[in-house]
C-alpha cells in the first residue's frame, strides 16, 4: 500500500523513488505497533487523484499531502508519538511544564483518550503530569 500511495504522492507532488521511500518509512518510522494507522493513511493517499494534493516547495514523502486524508494521517503520527499506547511520556523536566517543581513528565495522548489523574493540559493532546505518573 506504501509504494502505490507513494506513486500518487510522486505524480501529484515531487518525483519519488518509491521503494527507497518506503523502506525507510517503515524502517525509520516502525509500524508494528501502528500497523494498522500505517496503512489506513497510505490507503487513504494511494485512493486520491494526484491533483488533490497539497503540496509545497521542498516536501517529500513522508507527510500529511491529501486534505482528505488528514484524519488517517493524524491517527498514525499520534501513534507514532505515543509508540501505540493510549498516552505516553515524550519528556521528562521541560520547560512547559516547570509549574510543577520536581521533574515534571510531559505526556501526550491519542485524540479522545483521557491523560492520567493529576495532569494539566498543556494542548489539546499534550499534558504536564506529576513526575512518574504512569502513561
Amino acid at each position: 500500500m506504501c509504494e502505490a500511495a507513494c506513486d500518487v504522492f510522486s505524480a501529484g507532488c515531487a518525483p519519488e523513488n518509491c521503494s527507497i521511500a518506503c523502506f525507510v518509512a517503515v524502517d525509520q518510522y516502525p509500524t508494528e505497533a501502528c500497523f494498522a494507522e500505517f496503512d489506513a493513511y497510505h490507503a487513504c493517499l494511494a485512493a486520491q487523484e494526484p491533483a488533490q494534493l497539497a503540496c509545497g516547495a521542498d516536501e517529500n514523502f513522508f507527510g500529511p499531502w491529501a486534505p482528505a486524508c488528514r484524519p488517517e494521517w493524524t491517527a498514525y503520527t499520534q501513534c507514532r508519538r505515543t509508540g501505540g499506547a493510549d498516552c505516553a511520556v515524550v519528556a521528562t523536566d521541560v520547560e512547559s511544564c516547570t509549574h510543577f517543581g520536581d521533574p515534571p513528565d510531559w505526556a501526550t495522548c491519542k485524540t479522545g483518550k483521557e491523560p492520567p489523574p493529576g495532569c494539566v493540559p498543556l494542548t489539546s493532546l499534550d499534558y504536564c503530569c506529576p513526575a512518574g505518573t504512569p502513561p
